[in-house]
């Protein structure tokens, strides 16, 4: 794949569309055939150091509210209610993740959340999902809709809920969601992509957190990440 870095043709203080012409020439002798063009995509990203300044209230933002550990964690949620936005479909996602040489892999990462666990179309939730082909198709890692909902760390049924076990202010790590496979070994062989996606319904008159903020309790809302890791050994010695 060929890669291109965009800004160095963006002058300064520019912010209308940056057009992109993809031209081919045939001179004197050669067979005509062209070239194939497949999955152009442009993406964008931001310095961790630099403030979100976009009007929209939707997007994964990196924040100094809390953390797993260090200073900061991601962070899905509207900087007005505090709570998730209503009819967001959207993703963070790593960057290329070599397992060509890996015998097996495990993600690890450390969830908090406040999410509703009634039923929507679709139902409030947050999935975990796999591409192996850079983003063309994905697949699931975590059963039904949803891995999490509820709040994080909390037993709501009196037994062991989907919402994980408490690892401390809410945190739960990863591998305690009963509905998230976090074994990687089916991709080892392949680079590998892995983004999180936050669903939420955009039914009327429906509540986007479990539990309201309560000074004496829980006192978040939203989806929070921190500390993600891929691990796992090696097929060389």
């Amino acid at each position: 794949p060929v890669t291109v870095n965009l800004l160095n043709y963006v002058p300064d203080g520019y912010r209308d569309a940056v057009r992109v012409k993809f031209q081919y020439f045939q001179y004197g002798m050669g067979t005509g055939y062209g070239w194939y063009l497949d999955d152009v995509k442009v993406a964008i990203s931001r310095a961790d150091t630099t403030e979100v300044t976009a009007s929209s209230k939707d997007a994964w933002q990196l924040t100094d509210n809390d953390s797993w550990s260090g200073t900061h964690s991601w962070w899905n949620g509207n900087p007005d209610t505090g709570y998730c936005m209503p009819g967001i479909d959207n993703s963070l996602m790593t960057m290329p993740i070599d397992l060509v040489s890996a015998r097996n892999a495990t993600l690890s990462a450390y969830f908090k959340f406040n999410l509703n666990t009634q039923e929507g179309a679709p139902p409030d939730g947050f999935r975990v999902e796999v591409s192996s082909d850079n983003g063309l198709t994905w697949h699931a890692i975590n059963l039904g809709v949803r891995s999490s909902w509820g709040v994080s760390g909390k037993d709501n049924s009196g037994t062991t809920s989907y919402t994980g076990h408490n690892a401390g202010s809410y945190w739960t790590q990863a591998g305690t969601l009963t509905r998230l496979n976090c074994d990687l070994s089916d991709w080892a062989g392949n680079v590998i992509l892995i983004r999180f996606r936050m669903v939420t319904t955009s039914a009327t008159n429906y509540n986007h957190y479990e539990t309201p903020y309560d000074p004496n309790g829980v006192n978040f809302g939203g989806f929070y990440i921190d500390d993600v890791v891929v691990s796992g050994e090696t097929v060389h010695s």
